[in-house]
């Protein structure tokens, strides 16, 4: 049986780094996704309970998303596990928010991991920085190396 999965890109494309989500699914498409994954690629803004139909559909969830966080050097992937923030809201989901969202109305368990990439410019502009662009592309043969060598099902 294959694997499935949802990789989201978030992010805003025209606002400098923070398209680094897109650019990482965009990349992906061209991939060759290793034997045994079937793998669907989306973009989109913000992650927000309008996704939670479509991503039930998949056991893992891998989410690609820019940061500013200057404790990650290149990119961080996490496993993540379900509860809630002390910002919550009902209009934009963190992963914790969300992942709790799936099990609780779907009531099963999802595999859900983000995929932080450090990005260093967010003015408008459609180009990703030369450091964020480096730093994407190590993410995703990360990602592709841990799809090789992980059967999540």
């Amino acid at each position: 049986m294959k694997n499935k999965a949802i990789v989201y890109g978030i992010g805003n494309p025209n606002r400098g780094d923070d398209g680094i989500g897109y650019y990482c699914v965009n990349r992906i498409k061209r991939c060759n996704i290793p034997k045994g994954w079937i793998c669907e690629c989306k973009k989109i803004y913000q992650l927000t309970i309008d996704v939670l139909e479509e991503a039930s559909l998949y056991e893992n969830i891998f989410i690609f998303d820019a940061t500013f966080n200057s404790d990650i050097n290149d990119f961080a992937f996490i496993k993540i596990n379900s509860g809630l923030s002390a910002n919550f809201t009902t209009h934009i989901l963190s992963p914790e928010e969300f992942l709790l969202s799936l099990e609780k109305m779907f009531k099963k368990n999802f595999n859900l991991f983000t995929i932080a990439v450090r990005g260093y410019n967010w003015d408008l502009s459609p180009q990703l920085s030369p450091l964020a662009l480096k730093n994407a592309q190590k993410a995703i043969e990360y990602f592709i190396y841990y799809l090789t060598n992980n059967n999540l099902s």
